[in-house]
């Protein structure tokens, strides 16, 4: 699956965590997902609300 990602770190995860998998990345290898396994609901998505491209 693909979607678009507001995207534009200089700074991301290279290894998650013990327990943790990387879910998502950019186009250019920056994580912008991780999945905490055996949890029924826990995950960290790495972006910018306030400073999206398209404004302002």
């Amino acid at each position: 699956m693909s979607v678009m990602v507001n995207s534009y770190h200089h700074q991301g995860v290279r290894l998650p965590g013990k327990g943790c998998e990387i879910k998502g990345k950019s186009e250019d290898g920056v994580t912008e997902a991780i999945e905490v396994m055996n949890h029924p609901f826990a995950l960290a998505v790495q972006w910018h609300p306030e400073m999206m491209f398209d404004s302002e």
